[in-house]
């Protein structure tokens, strides 16, 4: 699945290198964004359980590519064409192989070295994932068929606080339906990054979220886990903050109703074995818009 990914962002960089060498610089810069994307989309979702010594790796392709956007948006200074070239060779390979990065220069400095990447790496917003990217994971947005008598729930994750909530970026939350044992009974969901704040709040919204299982299906003691994820552009990897749950008991002669939740420390205990401790003593909580459908 790697090999298959690096061939397919190579066979992408091909194509962007090969429109800006033919002065469609426009086109070229937009295949380079959505290759942004697709690279920052591995870094948050982590689908392919890649090596700590890959993702400094990523940061440093993503920000070649910026560079590039910037150089054409610009006129300026940036990542030649000619250093660009290097890169979909390594591309191909990177992801399965040990190879050096190329040393993108004529005599120059490498992007390691290069003074403008790191302020690319530390600066530039991380690009959102496509939506299509996003719909392969969103199995929870569907509104699932019901039958008489199902009872069925949707909800909104409106926002959540955290005291440092201005240095947060790119926070995104998983959402999971265990039973009283812990044990996933559907698939886990990350809905959409969100870099939107409001004082000590960050604002997620749309799209609602469908569990597909009727509650009145689920075992008692079964609950919704919310984890807040967030990136750290220093350590380049996403890390978990925090998290809530909700007893999905408790629903069950609720219509429509707005929910507020203690945030607690990590690690995420789906098994609800131990007290779990506060983060934080402020009044600081994920608010939720809870709706509850009948057949």
């Amino acid at each position: 699945m790697a090999a298959e990914l690096g061939r397919r962002w190579s066979k992408s960089l091909r194509e962007g290198v090969e429109l800006d060498s033919w002065g469609q610089v426009e086109e070229a810069a937009e295949l380079y964004r959505q290759l942004v994307a697709a690279i920052k989309e591995e870094q948050h979702l982590d689908r392919l359980q890649l090596p700590d010594d890959k993702l400094p790796q990523l940061a440093r392709l993503a920000s070649c590519l910026q560079l590039r956007i910037q150089a054409i948006q610009n006129h300026g200074p940036g990542l030649s064409l000619e250093q660009l070239r290097l890169l979909p060779s390594y591309c191909a390979v990177f992801l399965v192989k040990e190879v050096p990065f190329p040393a993108i220069s004529d005599g120059g400095p490498t992007p390691g070295e290069m003074p403008q990447l790191k302020a690319v790496v530390e600066a530039v917003p991380s690009a959102q994932p496509p939506p299509q990217a996003l719909q392969k994971k969103a199995t929870l947005t569907k509104v699932p068929q019901l039958l008489p008598g199902d009872r069925a729930i949707s909800f909104l994750i409106v926002k959540w606080g955290f005291k440092d909530a201005s240095t947060l970026v790119d926070a995104f939350v998983t959402v999971t339906l265990v039973n009283a044992s812990g044990e996933t009974l559907e698939n886990t969901h990350d809905i959409p990054i969100s870099n939107s704040k409001q004082g000590p709040y960050i604002l997620f919204g749309a799209p609602a979220i469908n569990l597909q299982t009727p509650i009145n299906l689920l075992q008692p003691g079964s609950a919704l886990f919310f984890e807040f994820k967030h990136f750290k552009p220093q350590k380049q990897k996403v890390s978990t903050k925090g998290y809530c749950y909700m007893d999905l008991d408790e629903l069950q002669g609720l219509r429509t109703e707005s929910i507020v939740l203690e945030t607690y420390r990590k690690p995420t205990d789906l098994k609800r074995r131990k007290r779990p401790n506060l983060l934080s003593v402020k009044s600081l909580y994920l608010h939720l818009d809870v709706t509850v459908r009948t057949g």
